[in-house]
Order: C-alpha cells, then structure tokens, then sequence
C-alpha cells in the first residue's frame, strides 16, 4: 500500500513533501480486520485470506501473473477497478501536466481481465437517468441531472440473493466503470459473471 504513518505523514509535510495517505476503505477495514499491505513487485501471494486490489495501476507482469495464480487456486479475491477515480488526483499539479500517463486517474488491470475475458475500457463510465438523483444549483436554477452520478436502491438495483448486498440501502457510484464480456482468448472459457448490482 505505502502510505505514510501519522508520525512519517508529519516529517514529510514539516520537509515540504506531501504524504501518501491510507484510503479511507483500507482505515475502516482495519478497525475490524487484521490488514497488510503486499509489495506491487510481488511474486507469489501466500498467506492472505482475502486478496483486496483496490484501483491496481501499471502493475509489472510477475504481479498480474500472482493475482492470476492466487485465484486459480481458489484464492477470495476482490477487485476494485476506476476508470476515473475522482479521489487519485496527482499531488503535483505541475509534474501530473509534464508526465501525465504517470498521473492517470484510470486504474489498469486490462492484460488481466482480458485473459478473464473481460474489459473495463478507460475513461469511459455508466450511467442512467432514472437513477441519477439530481444535483442542486442555484436557487433560481432547476435541478440537474448528472448521468455519472447514480443513486442505487433496493429492490431493482441490488442482487438480493447476494448475502453481499442484500441488506443495502443505498449505493451512491460517481463516474461507475461499465464491466464488458469479451470472450477469452485460445478457447479458454470466459470468467462467470453474477451482478451484484443492477
């Protein structure tokens, strides 16, 4: 993960350097679960009950090959892929416009999924109308709808099957990835697919 501890985050920001911070998932996960972070360089996981890839970008080939082996023995993986993560915004404006594929917001897991027979293409996000709630401007202003902005809620949105979102409420999604089908590769059979959500 890398992020910097309170101590680690203070030195940094009293030497002029910003600190990389935990994202707010992992800080919550921790308060009920014993959470350690895996180097992006890794070769082979071991010793993980649940592997948790959380917006994965340029990850060198051995990794995607240990994720990819991890799971075929049976390894419980989640996997959270942002074609636009509104929350990775580069720290240095000035270095993010002189080098911006290291600034990309898009995560990057295509060479994986594409083996899955799947792709979430960058920079392109779902949307709907109906579930969009509408953003409030001025007062003299009516109401917009933001297509990228949905409010999903039961019982049309949510598997309720599913004993991971059967008791939701309500998911917000701002710039939500489209996840395609694409067949696999060589005849290999195509990963399953059972939506959660929608």
């Amino acid at each position: 993960m890398g992020e910097a501890s309170d101590y680690m985050a203070q030195m940094m920001i009293m030497q002029g350097q910003e600190p990389k911070m935990a994202w707010t998932i992992i800080e919550h996960l921790k308060q009920k679960y014993d959470v350690k972070g895996i180097p992006a360089d890794i070769n082979e996981i071991n010793d993980v009950d649940v592997l948790l890839v959380i917006h994965p970008k340029n990850l060198p080939l051995q990794t995607l090959f240990a994720i990819d082996q991890f799971i075929l023995k049976g390894g419980r993986t989640i996997i959270c892929i942002d074609p636009y993560c509104y929350a990775d915004r580069p720290q240095n404006q000035i270095a993010a416009m002189m080098q911006p594929e290291k600034a990309s917001q898009s995560s990057n897991l295509s060479k994986l999924l594409n083996t899955w027979g799947l792709d979430m293409p960058e920079l392109t996000f779902a949307g709907d109308r109906q579930l969009s709630p509408g953003t409030t401007g001025a007062a003299s202003r009516e109401a917009e709808k933001i297509i990228g902005f949905m409010n999903l809620v039961p019982p049309a949105c949510f598997n309720t099957s599913s004993v991971i979102t059967a008791q939701l409420n309500s998911v917000r999604f701002w710039f939500a990835g489209a996840l395609n089908v694409i067949g696999s590769p060589n005849d290999v059979p195509a990963a399953s697919n059972e939506p959660r959500l929608l």
